[in-house]
């Protein structure tokens, strides 16, 4: 399977009316996911994993490695009991540490667990993506891709 670093065969362009990583990219949590919030579906915890470990490694100067991270079970209305958690997490070698932070309202959760994510610096990024993707000279438009544009795909 080609990474996705490589150019194709085939050529295209990029359009994006915002930018680079200005959309959902850039208003999510930053988060790059280690599998926890998927303890229903092993096949997106595995495939999770390896497009992590790959990102971590091509994006290394982006991650920002010094905030903690935390994945909390309410009383109520999940579907994913803690004891469940706990074994799909041991099954995934997925680090869980039971934690009660202060600021935390125990009264509406269950359990809280410290959790091994990071996130990425969305400047960095951006700034590597924009640099990679002139790199492989793939051409970038910051506009909208129309529907009339789509009739030589």
């Amino acid at each position: 399977m080609p990474s996705v670093l490589q150019r194709p065969a085939t050529t295209f362009d990029l359009f994006d009316p915002l930018g680079i990583l200005r959309a959902a990219s850039a208003i999510n949590q930053y988060r790059i996911h280690s599998g926890y919030h998927y303890p229903r579906s092993p096949e997106t915890i595995r495939e999770t994993l390896e497009a992590r470990a790959e990102f971590l490694n091509t994006f290394a100067p982006a991650i920002v490695r010094n905030s903690r991270h935390y994945y909390a079970i309410p009383h109520e209305g999940s579907q994913t009991p803690p004891a469940l958690f706990e074994k799909v997490m041991a099954e995934f070698h997925l680090s869980v540490k039971p934690c009660r932070p202060e600021w935390m309202n125990f009264g509406f959760i269950d359990k809280c667990y410290e959790v091994d994510e990071q996130i990425y610096d969305p400047d960095i990024l951006r700034e590597l993506l924009s640099a990679r993707i002139q790199a492989l000279n793939i051409p970038f438009d910051q506009r909208a891709f129309t529907p009339d544009m789509r009739s030589g795909i």
